[in-house]
């Protein structure tokens, strides 16, 4: 069987202080609608803090300029970007897993209000551990898309399941740039009736960008780097803002914009997650 377990996590309303775990934690709001609401100058989606005093000063601020809602406190796993996975699914109309595509992160984003936010993704194949998500996505009867947020941990080599969320996720094209249309498994299943019992764990390598190819070769890690380049020079990549077909001049000229707001990004932010940055 393939090691995965839940992430230790506590659900802590402004009244709680035990905590059933030490550090370094990582805090983010519950409700992230409510949060945004209540901005404050700190304010970040997400916080990995290294001592409880750090906890308590995020929490002071956070209730103090007005959320009311609970905070989410997990134990933080080691590891870089390159630790992280994404496991993205389509789910038929009678309950049974269609389509599983596994997403390798290799770079989040790192600004303040896009902590987490997946940047870079390669397609690779982990079948062990999609049989373990199906068996739970088909026990609770789950219909439509879905995708996991996991990482692994290496201090006990499992892999610790974040979140599901129920919905696809804003880097879910990373599967149409490796060959898997998940809206094919939508239309098949909803409007054509055409169901079968196989899955599909889909592992095409192909690399899905967010961010400028440079910006890619100069943050991931170093040891990404080979397959990174082996894909670019393949042209097994692609990115969800270059569609051929609406790329006007004024697009052009945002993208351009965005991917020169990305370089700044990166270079003010980058590795930068703590209370005091």
């Amino acid at each position: 069987d393939c090691n995965v377990t839940v992430a230790p996590v506590f659900y802590m309303p402004a009244t709680a202080h035990e905590l059933p775990f030490d550090g370094p934690f990582v805090v983010k709001p519950a409700e992230s609608d409510t949060y945004w609401k209540h901005p404050f100058p700190t304010q970040k989606k997400a916080y990995i803090l290294q001592t409880r005093a750090e906890v308590d000063a995020v929490i002071d601020q956070i209730y103090g300029a007005g959320y009311e809602d609970a905070l989410i406190l997990q134990d933080f796993i080691p590891g870089d970007d390159s630790f992280m996975r994404v496991v993205t699914n389509y789910s038929g109309a009678d309950g049974k897993v269609r389509l599983m595509c596994v997403g390798h992160v290799l770079l989040e984003e790192h600004t303040g209000h896009a902590i987490g936010n997946h940047a870079v993704i390669i397609t690779e194949p982990e079948p062990e551990l999609c049989e373990k998500l199906r068996g739970f996505l088909e026990a609770i009867g789950f219909v439509g898309f879905s995708n996991f947020d996991i990482k692994y941990d290496e201090r006990d080599g499992r892999y610790k399941v974040f979140e599901i969320n129920i919905r696809q996720g804003r880097s879910s094209f990373f599967t149409t740039v490796s060959g898997c249309n998940m809206a094919c498994y939508l239309v098949r299943d909803r409007i054509e009736n055409k169901r079968t019992s196989a899955v599909h764990y889909h592992d095409n390598p192909a690399l899905w960008l967010h961010v400028p190819k440079r910006l890619v070769l100069e943050y991931a890690p170093e040891r990404t780097l080979p397959q990174i380049r082996r894909l670019m020079n393949e042209q097994k990549c692609d990115c969800t803002l270059l569609y051929e077909r609406d790329l006007t001049l004024y697009r052009r000229i945002m993208i351009n914009r965005f991917y020169h707001q990305q370089w700044q990004r990166y270079k003010d932010w980058f590795n930068k997650r703590s209370i005091s940055d």
